[in-house]
């Protein structure tokens, strides 16, 4: 309703899954799963595609949402 009558922009959201590298792979596939997840959200490929994508969209405005403080401050 509000995207519909202007009061907040339409958006389009995606999920992208980025493959771990090789030593994060190792250690994903022999952690629990807490550290599962802390492995998968700081894989360090993601800052490549990221900057990939502001890149294409340059001109656009980007949301971007992290986990951990320190993968938004790099």
């Amino acid at each position: 309703m509000l995207e519909k009558t202007g009061f907040i922009a339409t958006v389009s959201c995606t999920e992208v899954r980025v493959p771990l590298d090789g030593e994060d792979s190792r250690m994903f596939a022999i952690a629990d799963k807490r550290k599962k997840f802390r492995i998968a959200a700081e894989n360090s490929k993601e800052l490549d595609f990221l900057e990939t994508l502001l890149e294409i969209y340059k001109y656009g405005r980007i949301l971007i949402i992290g986990t951990y403080i320190g993968q938004l401050s790099q």
